[in-house]
């Protein structure tokens, strides 16, 4: 780990960072498409939107915001797949 970067048990196997901001109004001011992503539905609809270039001409950013909880589960069992 980093020197004096303090993990508590969820984070201990994993970097997590946590923030609450977006990048949203800086896509705006650039004039890009922004899309956020908070849930499964809401992927769907963006990966489809993201991925089809000819719904829009400008650049998108697509940012995603996950429960760091649920990132070092999925984490844990993805290296223990590759471990099989």
């Amino acid at each position: 780990t980093l020197p004096k970067l303090e993990l508590d048990d969820i984070s201990k196997r994993f970097l997590v960072t946590s923030h609450h901001t977006s990048a949203q109004a800086w896509a705006q001011d650039c004039g890009w498409k922004y899309i956020a992503v908070h849930n499964e539905a809401e992927l769907n609809n963006g990966i489809r939107e993201f991925t089809q270039p000819s719904i829009t001409r400008q650049p998108i950013i697509l940012e995603v915001f996950t429960n760091r909880e649920n990132d070092a589960q999925v984490l844990k069992e993805y290296y223990r797949s590759l471990r099989k």
